[in-house]
């Protein structure tokens, strides 16, 4: 039997195909070549994942631009909201500096131009009209400082 199917390998191998005989190649090209076709199978598939690879990062990248642009607007309107806070907060500041000044200091002369007064025999409304105080505080000076006491229990 053996022989019958060498016999058969070799009939098949001389039997000619579009006028070709079809001769098996020997061992010492079937194994390169077998080898170089799984080389070549797993160059293309490195380059196909590769290229997979390529094509996410770069959308990747156009997504995180874009996201990066959004926050880039959003930080600008945050700064001009914030300049514009910082410039209200100044205006405050100095609105505060300059009422704390007049409290202090111009309200302390007042009051003692309005005690003088006072002493002097004023009036409630000449208190308030001539030192800039309220009806409450030209009442406190007549009753603290007023020279005649009827003025002070009048007050």
């Amino acid at each position: 039997m053996i022989q019958t199917a060498t016999h058969h390998a070799a009939a098949l191998a001389t039997t000619p195909v579009f006028g070709y005989v079809l001769v098996p190649p020997p061992d010492y090209i079937l194994i390169p070549a077998t080898g170089l076709v799984i080389i070549l199978a797993g160059v293309l598939v490195t380059a196909l994942f590769a290229l997979r690879l390529k094509r996410a990062a770069t959308q990747q990248g156009r997504e995180i631009r874009a996201g990066s642009a959004f926050l880039a607007d959003q930080i600008e309107q945050l700064q001009a909201a914030l300049s514009v806070a910082d410039a209200r907060v100044a205006a405050l500041a100095a609105r505060l500096d300059e009422h704390s000044r007049t409290t202090q200091g111009g309200s302390s002369p007042s009051y003692n131009v309005a005690i003088r007064m006072a002493r002097s025999g004023a009036s409630r409304q000449e208190l308030m009209t001539a030192c800039g105080v309220t009806q409450q505080e030209a009442d406190l000076v007549l009753r603290l400082h007023a020279a005649d006491p009827t003025t002070r229990h009048a007050a």
